[in-house]
Order: C-alpha cells, then structure tokens, then sequence
C-alpha cells in the first residue's frame, strides 16, 4: 500500500466534505423533528425527548469541529475559531457549548416551556483552573440551530466557491489506487481480484472511470449545503 503524501490527503479530505456536511444535516434534521414532535404533541401525555435531544445536540456540536479541521486541510490554509465564528449568528456559544458538552459531559438543553426547548441559565465551567461562564441565548433550541446551521453552511459555501480553484480533484492515478486490489484488507475473491487487476491494466476503462467521476463529483458538489439551506430557510426569515 502506497503511503499519503499530503495533497493525497487533501484530496481524501476533500471527496469527505459533502459527507461530512450531510453528517451535520442528520443531526440537524433529528434536533428538528424533536423539536417539532415535542410542540405538536404538547398538553397531552409523552415520551420525554429531552435526552434524546441532548444526545443529537452533542453530535450537532461535534460535527462542525470536524467541518472545521476539515477544511483547514482540503484549503491548506488555518482557520481560526475567533475570525471563522465571527460573524455566524450564535457562533461564539456554539463554541462554547461545544466545549462544554465535550470536554464536561455538560447536557445543554435543560428546560421545556409550551413544548419548546430552552437553556435556563448560562452555564459555568472551568478551563485550565479560569471560570467561563458562558452566556446562553434567550431563543429556544430549534430557533438556534437552524439560524446557526444557515449562516454556518452560507459561509462554507461562499468560502469553497471562492477557492474552488485551488481544491485537490482526483487524478488518474488516484482511480489507479483505488482499483489497486492490493490496497484492500478485506478478503476479495480470486474472480473478483482478477476483474480488479485487468481494469487496473486498462487504460482506456480508468480513462472513463475517471471521466465518470470527475462528471459525477461536479454535478452533485457539495449538495448537503444546499439540503441544509433549504432546511433552515423553513425555519427562519429571510
């Protein structure tokens, strides 16, 4: 198996993001139905959702530390937590509340009132022995995330449009390393090594392989970002 050099990961990294973005947009859709399960069933006897939500918020959290490290490397450049969150809407206590939850098995959502989820208080926690209280918003829980996720993902796009030049595609070589029936550590079976060895000698079939995907990975770029925009605009005023 050949090694990674580093624009061979950044290529990796790169054909992950639209999956990586999708990751975010199943969280976001799972907080939403929450939510809207919650408001809808309100006044009557119900499974308690809080949990639950709790559990999807988490992973909400975490997905865009990953889109963050992700992007650093499919752009080759830093992005700084400060100047990136800047400007996104709740951007500073999803930060926060990232840290909290991960770092202190913090649960965030902690109130219902008419079948809308709150922060009741701001929240207290100690990083490298400094108080930081962090300042939780006023709005509930599905007004948060999909203000949030749409000024987030608003951003991202711009950002991956403006550098769409520079971003790693697939080469011919790299469709070479993918056939390459060595590279699998799964049993593959004699008659299906066989077929991986003859397109792997096939030029003309990666040729077409690599047109294939090369028009497949152009017609759907990055749809999770649009997903997530149409999602969020149902939720908000724009």
């Amino acid at each position: 198996m050949k090694i990674l050099n580093p624009e061979q990961h950044r290529l990796m990294v790169t054909n992950h993001l639209n999956s990586l973005f999708s990751r975010h947009e199943f969280f976001l859709n799972k907080i939403l139905e929450c939510c809207s399960e919650t408001k809808k069933n309100w006044g009557t006897p119900q499974e308690d959702k809080m949990p639950e939500l709790n559990h999807y918020f988490d992973a909400y959290l975490n997905s865009f530390q990953s889109i963050k490290d992700s992007l650093e490397t499919a752009l080759n450049e830093k992005i700084d937590w400060s100047v990136f969150f800047e400007d996104i809407r709740y951007g500073k206590f999803m930060k926060e509340a990232r840290n909290a939850s991960t770092h202190d098995g913090y649960s965030i959502i902690n109130s219902t009132i008419d079948g809308k989820y709150y922060i009741y208080k701001d929240i207290m926690r100690l990083h490298y022995k400094k108080l930081i209280i962090i300042d939780v918003p006023n709005e509930d829980i599905e007004y948060i995330c999909a203000h949030f996720s749409y000024y987030l993902f608003n951003k991202i796009k711009n950002l991956l449009s403006k550098n769409k030049s520079s971003l790693p595609k697939s080469s011919i070589e790299d469709i070479k390393n993918h056939l390459d029936p060595n590279s699998f550590k799964v049993l593959i079976p004699e008659e299906v090594k066989s077929m991986m060895n003859n397109a792997f000698e096939n030029d003309e079939l990666i040729n077409k392989i690599h047109e294939i995907v090369t028009q497949n990975n152009a017609e759907n770029e990055y749809s999770s970002i649009n997903n997530i925009l149409n999602i969020c605009k149902k939720y908000i005023n724009i």
